[in-house]
């Protein structure tokens, strides 16, 4: 007999009665994402899953990923293209997250709950449902008691990195809950990036300002949700993988694994320095293992090489890093539309940048380079001909290749040639 659709909840209008459980990756972190949609189908099957897909169009044979597959490119996210081109692979997968939430309203879903891929759901979702009942927006915070232990992160990376995890984000499809996330996606266009001190952590601390946003926003404090490395300091988890787990005697809902590595026992979160598997409480160090395993079982070992399809130009060169960067401080400075097309390849990156400082002649990959390093700014100045052609000799001797700069970019400032002048030269 087929299941009955899920009755409205009590107090909640049938419009924004159906619910969707979402989670953002690229290719290489499939068997996550898996993981997690399993056990999402297992304890909250009533709720429509959904992987969105950042990364080419591709199939996963023989891997049971217990959702629906959305490519990122197919969900009307405005800007997609230029921000695959200005961000680099964790920026972009939590960029698309304000899209996706507006996405899936848009399909019919008024109770929409995204969680990170490396997170495992041990128990049915009811304190986040009864929140999104009442409210526009659930957020859990990283930590409710101070980390002043001398461990890492304490209070001030947690400031740094925002308040509230956004591992987790309920959102309700109500005027507020879309006008929240209109206002994020807006914002995540240019500002989804991995910059402290320019008080950006991708698209997580823009939600610092959501409680002030938003009338209706619920801090959900039930200790069984979103327990993480950061808050475990503070909570006592028992049980066993056979009876189930509890955190401060209730009932532990779903787990993120942020910084963990499936293939490596002995680590629990590459983000800490608190705990090791062999330091960390015995019931949570079982509920790892019970991950990895999980995690490797969805065939970890041969997905997490996959490669990223936003990796390179059509051409094939790689985009590094420093591109990214002149791409977002060209949109800084307005010299660069961030609402127009870019019509930018791999070659303008090769050409003579005119912001460089006495129109020194450096590529624009070399002028980001020397601007991205206090060292190389204090040994060649480039408003004196002696320091270009240092900055010039340095990128050409070996120095460059060896911080990671591509081949091909080394050819191009090779290309420019000498002699140049410069105002303090004959």
């Amino acid at each position: 007999m087929p299941r009955k659709p899920p009755r409205p909840p009590p107090g909640l209008p049938a419009t924004l009665a159906r619910r969707a459980v979402f989670t953002i990756v690229s290719a290489n972190y499939i068997a996550f994402a898996a993981t997690l949609m399993q056990s999402v189908r297992a304890q909250q099957p009533d709720a429509a899953r959904f992987i969105i897909l950042v990364d080419a169009a591709q199939d996963f044979p023989g891997l049971d990923l217990a959702a629906e597959v959305l490519p990122a490119d197919q969900c009307g996210i405005a800007g997609f293209g230029k921000m695959t081109l200005w961000y680099d692979v964790m920026e972009m997968n939590t960029a698309v997250k304000p899209s996706a939430f507006l996405h899936l309203f848009g399909r019919g879903f008024g109770q929409v709950v995204y969680l990170d891929p490396d997170i495992l759901v041990t128990a049915p979702l009811a304190p986040v449902w009864d929140g999104l009942d009442g409210h526009s927006c659930v957020l859990t915070p990283h930590h409710m008691q101070p980390l002043q232990d001398g461990g890492q992160p304490g209070d001030l990376q947690i400031m740094k990195a925002g308040v509230y995890n956004l591992g987790f984000l309920g959102l309700c499809g109500d005027v507020d809950g879309t006008r929240l996330a209109r206002w994020w996606a807006d914002r995540l266009l240019t500002g989804c990036r991995v910059d402290i001190a320019g008080h950006m952590f991708t698209d997580q601390r823009w939600m610092d300002l959501a409680p002030a946003l938003v009338p209706r926003v619920l801090i959900l404090r039930h200790p069984g949700c979103n327990l993480a490395y950061w808050n475990l300091p503070h909570r006592t988890v028992a049980g066993t993988v056979a009876r189930g787990f509890t955190v401060d005697g209730q009932t532990l809902v779903f787990a993120h694994f942020s910084g963990i590595k499936p293939d490596d026992g002995s680590s629990f979160s590459k983000h800490q320095d608190r705990y090791t598997i062999g330091t960390l409480p015995a019931p949570m160090a079982a509920l790892c293992a019970r991950y990895r395993k999980l995690v490797l079982g969805n065939g970890w070992a041969a997905s997490n090489r996959l490669p990223y399809a936003y990796s390179r130009f059509p051409d094939g060169r790689r985009i590094e890093p420093a591109m990214r960067r002149w791409l977002l401080r060209a949109v800084d400075s307005g010299r660069l539309d961030p609402q127009a097309p870019t019509g930018i390849g791999s070659n303008h990156f090769d050409q003579v940048d005119d912001s460089a400082p006495a129109a020194a002649p450096v590529t624009r990959l070399m002028h980001q380079i020397w601007l991205d390093r206090a060292d190389l700014q204090t040994h060649f100045p480039l408003s004196t001909a002696a320091g270009v052609e240092g900055y010039r000799t340095w990128f050409l001797s070996g120095d460059a290749r060896a911080s990671g700069v591509d081949p091909r970019s080394i050819v191009a400032v090779r290309r420019l040639g000498l002699p140049f002048s410069f105002p303090d030269t004959p």
